[in-house]
């Protein structure tokens, strides 16, 4: 896991009891007037008027009248003690951002998701909104609301970079903080994994896995499902309207039924894994492309402009693939083509 610090946090070691207080290589500064005693162990000697601009939740507590003989417990270092119970090197990430800034985080590298997870998380939590809405950006910019734009996202250029598999993880905080647009793009990346993946969560650190929730995994199998029968269908319909302004040799027409009389279980391998993916069901299979290359100019824009907007109904309704009082899953099938698909063919190795 990227972290902006290194792993030698514990170079200096001290006892207060047990168990054995580390403190914090680059965030005990000498100047400091307050510790930060983070998961019992890990210590954070910072300035109090530095996580009071950033945080409301840190000014309204120092803000408080403090005892003019306060307990030796509540102190550590001359130092008035907090203690949190935060993941260590989640808070080292948040101080961090906290001293030098959203720009400085922009100009070492574009976040990786374990940085916009602590700045939303972190963000939420401690009311430090400048923090929280860069995470949002961040998502903002992973999960655009159109479907060209989420076809030209790079991340780690334009976005956050991240693993493919922390989309377990994002999920998991977008559901937590109810960012719903998030929250369901990220369970539909979900239905990409691996059911492996999928079933037993993901690694996050050695030993440590993470898994969505019980609900949340309910709603990625039945959505395979509904995700998988969508896929099929626009591919069956690829080609079935036909333009007005059909190219008046006739070529286009005789291709146009050559395409629509091909059979969609030839054109997709059983074990494509791509099929839980109808968002880019013809970015990711030629097909589709192959046989627009082979039309005039505006044939090809018709059928690619139909396709697009096909995909756009579903990220703008990803909502419904996931819901789980929704038993039915040729709903979203008789939503996109208005009646049950006569394309509604599978792999011979069945849905799953």
């Amino acid at each position: 896991m990227e972290s902006f610090f290194s792993e030698g946090e514990d170079s200096f070691e001290t006892c207060l009891g047990s168990p054995v207080l580390r403190q914090h290589e680059k965030l005990w500064l000498k100047d400091g007037n307050v510790v930060l005693m983070v998961n019992k162990d890990m210590l954070f000697k910072v300035h109090r008027s530095i996580l009071s601009v950033h945080s409301a939740v840190f000014k309204d507590m120092f803000a408080m009248p403090q005892p003019a003989y306060p307990d030796e417990e509540d102190m550590y270092d001359g130092c008035p003690l907090v203690r949190l119970s935060d993941a260590p090197e989640d808070m080292g990430i948040f101080l961090d951002i906290f001293y030098n800034g959203i720009p400085y985080l922009q100009s070492r590298t574009e976040a990786t998701w374990t940085i916009v997870r602590v700045l939303l998380l972190l963000g939420s939590k401690y009311a430090a909104d400048r923090l929280y809405d860069e995470g949002v950006r961040q998502l903002e910019r992973r999960y655009p609301p159109t479907i060209r734009a989420l076809h030209a996202v790079q991340p780690g250029k334009e976005c956050m970079d991240f693993k493919f598999e922390d989309c377990i993880s994002i999920a998991n905080v977008t559901r937590t903080l109810r960012l719903d647009r998030f929250y369901y793009n990220a369970l539909y990346d979900c239905c990409q994994l691996d059911t492996k993946d999928l079933l037993s969560g993901v690694e996050r650190s050695p030993g440590v896995y993470e898994m969505l929730d019980e609900e949340d995994l309910i709603r990625c199998v039945d959505g395979r499902g509904r995700l998988q029968r969508v896929y099929f269908a626009m591919m069956g319909d690829a080609f079935k309207a036909t333009p007005d302004n059909r190219d008046e040799s006739r070529l286009c027409g005789r291709l146009i039924d050559l395409f629509r009389s091909e059979k969609i279980e030839t054109s997709v391998p059983n074990d494509y894994t791509g099929k839980y993916d109808p968002l880019r069901v013809h970015v990711s299979n030629k097909w589709f492309q192959t046989g627009c290359k082979r039309l005039c100019g505006r044939c090809a824009a018709f059928y690619v402009q139909r396709d697009e907007a096909r995909m756009q109904e579903v990220l703008d309704n990803l909502k419904e693939y996931f819901d789980l009082e929704e038993p039915n899953t040729d709903y979203a099938v008789r939503r996109l083509f208005g009646v049950e698909s006569p394309f509604m063919l599978v792999p011979r190795s069945g849905l799953v």
